[in-house]
């Protein structure tokens, strides 16, 4: 009978400051949760209807030259050094941050450029916190040497425009010569 009220406070408690609802004891015993207590879906789209329009002509660009991956968090782009006195604390400030699209080399997979599409949450009066985020984000990227386009998003996106800035960036020659 204790143990039942026990479990009952427990749930309760657990219940009262957001923690999850199953069991404790069978949780910390197994160190799994029942699958059908957790609430997550599928989302219908990795990309945004905007980051999908920009996708196709960002991979028309770079043909076979570079892989593009999506949704990538910053601290997988660049990172403190273990050696640092702050490692910790630098790790935190970009924990939370993702670019857009990150250009790799095809072989190492090392990181070559990023490429972030900045939509209308960018602009005006209600974007001031999004380009405060933008500025921190470049700042850090430039910091660890890597480069960064900035495409303002529209209906349609040229991959020749797109490749001459890529190409500009990265030190790359065009085949005209500029």
């Amino acid at each position: 009978m204790l143990k039942k009220i026990i479990r009952f406070v427990l749930r309760f408690l657990t219940n009262l400051f957001g923690g999850s609802t199953d069991s404790p004891s069978n949780e910390q015993s197994t160190g799994r949760v029942e699958v059908e207590s957790l609430p997550y879906v599928r989302v219908e789209n990795l990309l945004s209807q905007g980051e999908r329009a920009f996708y196709r002509p960002l991979l028309a660009a770079v043909r076979d030259r570079y892989e593009v991956f999506s949704k990538v968090r910053l601290a997988d782009v660049i990172k403190c050094p273990r050696d640092h006195q702050k490692q910790r604390s630098y790790w935190g400030k970009i924990k939370g941050y993702h670019l857009d699209f990150i250009l790799v080399d095809p072989d190492t997979t090392r990181p070559l450029l990023a490429v972030e599409l900045d939509d209308r949450s960018h602009t005006g009066r209600g974007g001031a916190r999004q380009r405060e985020r933008d500025r921190f984000k470049d700042d850090c990227l430039q910091a660890a040497g890597v480069p960064i386009l900035r495409v303002q998003a529209r209906q349609a996106y040229a991959p020749t425009e797109l490749a001459v800035a890529v190409d500009r960036l990265l030190g790359v020659r065009s085949s005209d010569g500029s």
